[in-house]
């Protein structure tokens, strides 16, 4: 199992991660299951890259994103 915080407050685990060494990069295979600012949230993926123009890092849920959100 692998679990991802950020300092934006996301919580988020899945059982594989993979990670690029050469640029800030790395998906999930399968499902993830987490917490953020928003709630709670399952994805059937999740792709952590780099915006190319500010290069602020980025959390992509992707495959089915379900979010409980809590106000």
């Amino acid at each position: 199992g692998v679990t991802i915080v950020s300092s934006t407050g996301y919580n988020v685990q899945s059982e594989t991660l993979r990670t690029l060494m050469a640029d800030v990069g790395a998906e999930t295979f399968g499902p993830v299951t987490g917490t953020g600012p928003p709630g709670r949230i399952d994805a059937g993926k999740l792709l952590l890259t780099s915006d190319p123009t500010t290069g602020e890092v980025q959390l992509l849920f992707t495959n089915g994103v379900k979010l409980l959100y809590h106000p």
